[in-house]
């Protein structure tokens, strides 16, 4: 799993280099904006799945035939494209208000804008459904490329279109949604025969599916809200240019989260296969990589903005806010993760949305308050109770001892060891 971090970490790089071009080349208005007009699509698509990537890894490994599943996967993501399609051209007025109302006067919306929205929605959609495919098939370091693909892409359009051409924050997004496409071309061709291709919607596997996957998704659904409710209402109770700042902090603080996320995908097959006594060693070795990473992300954070566009120097007090709760919920994945792997998501998915109510009304009450700081101490609040909720239900149903979830001597000795031999590894390279 760790060889799997590494690998994922990749795509992280990337996506940081491409958010300092952006922060260097964007005022915070223009990141607003810019967060704005991604942030609806990639919301929409991930509520849309309705937790089909939850299931995947589960189904094949209770036996459900390989190419068979794969095509209705690949059946079962045409008919959501679709259906979205269809549903976003009269959404299209209420989705402009919106992006209105949060821009307030800084930018006229206009449809071609929101036009960019669908152009994003639909390889968002397909690429994570095919990506579950890499996942249940425990192909890691194909899913790890597919999103380097996709950065790297975005990367260097990025170049090109906001550097180069001056496109600002529509050609910042012009650069995602090709990106995007680029991403899901390359993941087709690395999930193989064209053959599980041809779709199929099967009765006797979308039932397991969606019974499965809908007890997921209501988590999945809900803790996404956690994640970006926040920045959905920092544009209409607050301004743009706070949108570009707070989106800055939330941005630097999900780092972190490469290391659970990374963790928490290869685990979810590995215990549907029957590996669930892995988890406290996975859940020890992400809390020391988190709070050590989080520890170093908050004292570089400051002059990598100051140096970068001190305009975003704002961002710094809501990172330091975030990055508690961010540190907590690493925990949470990886057990929410095993949780699923076993067949039971329900219990992630009922922490989720207990967090989610402190989550709205903290977000209420606190950001007219408070403005981003009254936002990311509600999310980090909001994100230490989902952890505790999943942390309770896991011990209750793994009867492990809460004590080999912390990191303890052995690990601490390890990632010693670790880095006493990293120059001599770094000096071997060299001479290579």
């Amino acid at each position: 799993m760790l060889r799997n971090t590494v690998w994922a970490f990749g795509a992280q790089f990337i996506r940081l280099v491409m958010t300092l071009l952006l922060l260097r080349l964007l005022a915070p208005s223009e990141r607003g904006l810019q967060s704005l007009l991604v942030l609806l699509p990639t919301v929409i698509a991930t509520l849309s799945m309705f937790g089909v990537p939850a299931a995947v890894p589960v189904l094949l490994h209770r036996g459900f035939a390989g190419r068979r599943l794969l095509q209705t996967v690949w059946g079962v993501a045409l008919v959501l494209a679709l259906l979205l399609s269809l549903l976003f051209i009269p959404a299209m007025p209420f989705l402009r208000a919106y992006l209105q109302q949060s821009v307030k006067g800084s930018y006229l919306i206009t449809q071609n804008m929101v036009l960019l929205g669908w152009l994003l929605l639909i390889p968002t959609l397909l690429v994570e459904l095919l990506r579950s495919w890499l996942v249940a098939e425990r192909r890691m370091r194909a899913y790890a490329l597919s999103q380097i693909v996709v950065a790297v892409a975005q990367l260097l359009l990025a170049l090109v279109l906001v550097w180069g051409q001056h496109g600002g924050a529509i050609g910042a997004v012009w650069a995602m949604i090709v990106g995007t496409w680029l991403g899901l071309l390359y993941t087709i061709v690395v999930v193989g025969d064209w053959r599980s291709f041809r779709p199929r919607l099967e009765a006797a596997i979308l039932r397991p599916m969606f019974g499965l996957g809908l007890r997921a998704h209501i988590g999945n659904s809900v803790q996404l809200l956690n994640y970006r409710l926040d920045s959905l209402l920092i544009g209409p109770l607050l301004h743009t240019v706070a949108v570009g700042q707070y989106t800055t902090a939330v941005t630097l603080a999900e780092l972190i989260w490469n290391i659970p996320n990374a963790v928490a995908v290869a685990l979810l097959p590995h215990v549907a296969a029957g590996g669930e006594q892995t988890t406290p060693a996975a859940a020890r070795h992400t809390l020391l990589l988190a709070g050590v990473s989080a520890l170093l992300l908050l004292i570089g954070a400051w002059p990598l903005l100051l140096v970068v566009n001190p305009a975003y120097l704002p961002a710094w007090p809501a990172l330091a806010l975030l990055l508690p709760g961010v540190i907590t919920l690493s925990l949470s994945k990886v057990l929410a993760s095993d949780l699923g792997g076993r067949g039971l998501p329900q219990y992630a998915s009922a922490a989720s949305v207990v967090s989610l109510v402190v989550t709205v009304a903290g977000d209420l009450t606190l950001i007219p308050l408070l403005g981003i700081a009254g936002a990311a101490l509600v999310s980090s609040v909001a994100y230490t109770l989902a952890t505790l909720l999943t942390l309770l239900a896991y011990l209750r149903i793994s009867h492990t001892p809460w004590r080999e979830l912390l990191p303890g001597r052995a690990e601490f000795i390890l990632y010693g060891q670790l880095l006493r031999q990293l120059p001599g590894r770094v000096g071997h390279l060299s001479h290579i």
